[in-house]
């Protein structure tokens, strides 16, 4: 049965007991069903489908069915037919009997019945269609129209409500108990998780309470370890001789004991000089201690390593015992370059230094320009230097007269060569003359070299195809049968033509090396100076190498090329004089662009 019921409490007295009796009003489904629910012409159920609940203008409900039915039996007047239930004619709306609007309160009767929930209420099996009921004081099930049930006689008042009714509250109150239970058993699990936790914190107390007194006991016996098993009394007993003094020189002999407080993660490098191909790389390590201050003496045990494209490169170490070390290296290809320095086997800070090796070399100064002015130079054919007076002498031959091409600095002053007069002319570094050499052998002289020792000259001369030694009284000594670019010292005359060729001062060949490749041009006209550096004396020159101009260092002695440098770009055009200075510095005179070039050239 469906329970569509309202609650009330009503006092019901009976014969031997007074209890309370909570009765419920009950539809039965069945009679609902086939009072509202089922159309009146076919007691069909009604549906969604066939059966169909239609609402006639006459308020009656009747099933889509049995409209069709009636209005399809109409013969008279097909346009309308008449209610099955009041006989009321009713029109046929121009979509048919489909097109009647639905019967809104049957479909929501069908609704609320398919949603409710049957019911199977519980009856007495001795007397059929009555309802059990439930005492809840008693906690007991009866039937009140049993004479022999257990509450024929009880004189208590008892709540007493409908079994059905109190298995719904029965399934709320255990719910709500179990919910309660949860509760309480929340509340319980915190308080004893709260317990552990207070309990774990303990333990780990004790734990490191344990390991802190045994930490002590170890640290108690590694005092007692610390302390030494014997004592540090030691005395020297001289016997009355010169032993004490003899052991103190010789330990002075033998050398010292050095410490060092050279911190090396501290320590820094730096980069000196430009990355060339040719050139000295100098990268120079200060080193300092643990506080950051330099260190000012040297002997730190300091080792380096270089590359070049992954490529070894031998690198040397200087210690110039002032707290600064000179690592130095040439590399003979562009590329990257990383160098690598260790104090005490342990990088320094900024280690590995990398730089890009560049293949030419930038001019380190540009001086002058085409004119006549005070800044200005017209054809500078040749350079001096003078290091008594620290001048630098500079011969341009576009002034007055053009005749002029070669310079050298003596003793007394300098001397220039005269072309067109051939002559020689040595003036004092006022301006004043101080003696004029002529020679019938002299024909079209262009270049000259001084030795400020023997006061010798050497006189290259281009119409006579030879080079002319001459003494310090200027008298030709000797001849020499090539024209070049010449260089001349104490005891070694050196000409560079197509190669470079050195002669004693005899006029002995000692050595011919650098050889210019065939078509490539040569030396000549080039102008060539003298060095010495450690005693070993070098040579530099300029030539094209690879459509380039070039400064090559040259050893005379040893016959080999000791360092080759490309300038930066294709200038130069001509170099026509070319002088010395400190610091691997050459000075070059540049015919056609009219200026000077200073460059370093190792």
């Amino acid at each position: 049965m469906y329970c569509c019921s309202f609650l009330s409490r009503l006092g019901v007295g009976m014969a031997s007991m007074s209890s309370t009796l909570v009765e419920t009003v009950s539809i039965n489904y069945e009679d609902f069903n086939e009072s509202f629910l089922t159309c009146g012409t076919c007691l069909c159920t009604y549906d969604g489908g066939e059966h169909t609940p239609k609402l006639l203008p006459c308020s009656h409900t009747v099933c889509l069915h049995c409209l069709t039915r009636i209005a399809a039996s109409q013969t008279r007047d097909a346009g309308s037919f008449r209610c099955p239930i009041c006989r009321e004619l009713i029109t046929i709306p121009r979509g048919g009997v489909a097109a009647l609007p639905p019967s809104f309160l049957v479909n929501q009767l069908l609704d609320l019945m398919a949603r409710q929930r049957r019911e199977v209420i519980p009856q007495c099996s001795s007397h059929p269609g009555r309802e059990l009921l439930f005492c809840e004081t008693c906690d007991c099930v009866f039937c009140r129209h049993c004479a022999d049930g257990p509450h024929s006689d009880t004189p208590c008042d008892h709540t007493v409500v409908p079994f059905s009714i109190a298995l719904k509250r029965m399934s709320e109150i255990l719910l709500y108990r179990a919910n309660e239970c949860l509760s309480k058993l929340g509340s319980a699990r915190d308080a004893v998780e709260a317990e552990c936790s207070g309990l774990q914190q303990q333990v780990e107390v004790r734990e490191v309470s344990s390991r802190a007194a045994a930490l002590g006991a170890r640290l108690g016996d590694a005092a007692a370890l610390a302390e030494p098993r014997e004592n540090a009394f030691l005395a020297v007993d001289f016997a009355h001789n010169d032993a004490q003094q003899r052991f103190s020189e010789a330990l002075a002999e033998l050398g010292r004991v050095r410490t060092s407080t050279t911190f090396p993660g501290l320590c820094t490098l730096q980069l000196e000089s430009a990355c060339v191909c040719g050139l000295e790389v100098v990268v120079v390590l200060r080193t300092v201690d643990y506080h950051g201050e330099a260190r000012c003496t040297g002997g730190d045990p300091v080792s380096a390593a270089a590359t070049i494209d992954d490529a070894p490169l031998p690198c040397t170490v200087t210690d110039l015992d002032t707290g600064l070390y000179r690592i130095t290296m040439r590399p003979w290809t562009a590329g990257a370059l990383c160098v690598r320095v260790l104090v005490f086997a342990r990088g320094v800070r900024d280690s590995p230094l990398r730089a890009q090796v560049a293949p030419t070399a930038a001019p380190l100064l540009v001086w002058g320009s085409r004119g006549t002015g005070k800044e200005q130079l017209s054809q500078p054919v040749a350079l001096a230097r003078c290091p008594k007076r620290r001048e630098i002498y500079v011969l341009d031959a576009g002034l007055a007269g053009r005749s002029c091409t070669g310079i050298a600095v003596t003793a007394e002053g300098i001397v220039a060569v005269n072309w067109r007069t051939r002559t020689l002319t040595e003036v004092s570094g006022e301006g004043a003359t101080l003696r004029t050499i002529r020679s019938d052998r002299l024909q079209e002289p262009v270049c000259v070299a001084a030795d400020l020792a023997s006061r010798r000259l050497a006189v290259a001369d281009n119409g006579a195809r030879a080079v002319f030694l001459f003494d310090s009284h200027g008298n030709i000594e000797r001849e020499l049968g090539l024209v070049g670019g010449i260089a001349l010292s104490e005891d070694l005359l050196i000409i560079a033509d197509v190669a470079i060729r050195v002669y004693d001062i005899e006029g002995n060949l000692k050595n011919v090396f650098a050889p210019v490749p065939k078509g490539r041009g040569g030396y000549g006209g080039i102008a060539l100076a003298t060095s010495s550096e450690g005693g070993t004396r070098h040579v530099v020159c300029a030539r094209a190498v690879r459509g380039r101009p070039a400064l090559l260092v040259l050893e005379p002695g040893a016959g080999k090329v000791l360092a080759l440098s490309e300038l930066a770009d294709k200038k130069p055009r001509r170099v026509a004089g070319l002088t010395l200075l400190p610091n691997r510095r050459a000075l070059l005179a540049d015919l056609a662009a009219d200026c000077l070039r200073l460059h370093t050239y190792w």
